[in-house]
């Protein structure tokens, strides 16, 4: 899948589709904004993404900018 935040340039990152309740089993807490939580699994529920520490370092530049922002993504299947 590609990600792009504003007019920056779509990068390719690996995704996965887990449940509301994933990050809170394994015990993780986010390095900034939230993680997922229930209320995300509910249909009218908008869409919610968690990116790796990895990912907003490498490919966002560390952009605190990115945390809260709206991303644009393509290749969701």
């Amino acid at each position: 899948m590609s990600v792009r935040h504003g007019d920056q340039p779509a990068v390719s990152e690996r995704t996965e589709l887990v449940s509301g309740n994933y990050f809170e089993t394994l015990g993780l807490n986010p390095f900034a904004g939230r993680l997922l939580n229930p209320q995300d699994d509910a249909s009218e529920a908008p869409p919610v993404t968690v990116m790796s520490y990895a990912a907003w370092r490498s490919d966002f530049g560390s952009d605190p900018g990115v945390v809260g922002q709206t991303l644009a993504f393509r290749g969701i299947h």
